[in-house]
């Protein structure tokens, strides 16, 4: 019977050369033994990675692997990992680090100061603050400072679209008819994420209350509701289709389902093949949801549909819309 012995592993004194060993022994295996390419992305990551484990070796730390993914997240398919795990790497975008990220993050107590004198900050840096504050990045979570933080912000040409969206996200869960407005605001001023809080929140509040909301926004930020504000010479009925699109959902446009179904209206009358049915789909959202919405709506919709009519003839729309 053969006999096996067991002999104790090398010892490396030298970082260096446990840090070369290393990045050959790992390249090996990521390139199944020479059969798979391995890619400027895999080799970065194992010099980065054999780099921590070298400087570990000197000075015995932490050694962190974290993966570097976008706030949507990612899809990955279960070939990737089932056939080729390797190819993770370059998926996750994996970071190897000496410490967690989130150590990195932790806000300096100067940083901290706004808390007391909001002056003592720019608005670049409120917004990392109050950011910082929404989610729990580099200081304990504190959503309910949020609102009193930013709120000089609001107003602002350049800041006031991102702060209203991050008052608004800190409002959401505890007062979702103040966090509405905000929602609305942001939205209008670009912020994309804006959009989807806008549809969480109106499954929180009142059919009224959004089209309160709705209304007493587009008046603040003083967007054109006139049709001839609107399309100023322009004589595609399309024009009028994408105004009533862009104030419906919100993008490019403040969200006022009103405003949406008067533009709707004006692009059926000026021939727009695609009007009715978004007119149609406007008035979907005010039905079966019980009597008082109803009756809101019946109201609001029959001043609206007055409204456009007479903006039409006032305007000389016919004239500018028939075709010879």
């Amino acid at each position: 019977m053969a006999k096996s012995q067991r002999h104790p592993a090398p010892t490396f004194r030298d970082p260096a050369t446990i840090r070369d060993i290393g990045t050959e022994a790992v390249t090996q295996f990521l390139s199944n033994n020479g059969q798979r390419q391995v890619s400027a992305v895999e080799r970065n990551f194992v010099t980065e990675l054999m780099a921590r484990v070298e400087a570990f070796v000197t000075d015995p730390g932490e050694i962190t692997i974290e993966a570097n993914l976008p706030e949507t997240g990612i899809v990955v398919e279960p070939e990737t990992y089932n056939t080729e795990p390797q190819a993770l790497i370059a998926a996750l975008a994996l970071e190897a680090r000496a410490t967690p990220l989130s150590r990195t993050r932790i806000l300096a107590n100067d940083e901290l100061s706004a808390l007391t004198d909001p002056s003592a900050l720019d608005a670049d840096r409120l917004l990392v603050l109050g950011r910082a504050l929404l989610d729990g990045n580099g200081v304990p979570q504190t959503p309910a400072l949020v609102p009193d933080l930013l709120e000089r912000l609001v107003d602002d040409p350049g800041a006031g679209a991102e702060a209203s969206a991050l008052i608004a996200a800190a409002l959401q869960d505890r007062d979702p008819a103040a966090a509405y407005p905000y929602a609305l605001a942001a939205a209008a001023g670009g912020i994309r994420k804006a959009v989807s809080l806008m549809d969480q929140l109106e499954n929180q509040i009142s059919t009224p209350e959004v089209l309160s909301a709705q209304a007493d926004t587009l008046a603040d930020l003083g967007a054109p509701t006139n049709v001839l504000d609107a399309v100023g010479d322009s004589d595609d009925p399309r024009r009028l289709r994408a105004l009533a699109l862009a104030h419906f959902t919100g993008s490019g446009a403040t969200r006022s389902y009103a405003q949406a179904y008067y533009f709707a209206l004006l692009a059926e009358a000026a021939g727009d093949i695609g009007a009715t049915a978004l007119k149609q789909e406007i008035e979907g959202r005010f039905s079966a949801r019980g009597d008082a919405v109803t009756a809101a709506w019946d109201a609001q919709s029959a001043a609206l549909q007055a409204r456009a009519l007479k903006d039409w003839i006032d305007g000389g729309l016919a004239d500018r819309y028939l075709t010879p």
